[in-house]
């Protein structure tokens, strides 16, 4: 077996436990987040706030947060339209999307 056929565990994102979500909300507005797993990321669409998920372990300090352009915040709802994202706190992700819009 050649080492190209070996996986590099380091190569492959773990996933953020799902054990976790009903437990996470921003650390800002104290509310729920979206997770996209696709993009290793909680997203806060109120305040379009990202928080990565680094090897599985999600990074929610504010100082550490992402401002979100218009661009990407269009394609992260557009993510999230497409079925993509779960709420955490036990949230409908639309129902996060559309209190979002309303604000």
């Amino acid at each position: 077996m050649s080492a190209e056929t070996i996986a590099d565990p380091a190569e492959e994102p773990a996933p953020l436990d799902e054990r976790l979500l009903p437990l996470l909300a921003c650390p800002v507005d104290k509310d729920a987040l979206l997770y996209l797993p696709g993009d290793d990321l909680l997203y806060n669409p109120r305040l379009r706030r990202g928080y990565r998920v680094e090897t599985g372990i999600p990074i929610l300090l504010a100082d550490e947060a992402e401002e979100v352009s218009d661009e990407r915040h269009v394609a992260l709802v557009a993510s999230v339209e497409r079925g993509e994202a779960t709420a955490t706190l036990g949230r409908d992700p639309a129902e996060l999307l559309k209190r979002a819009q309303s604000r």
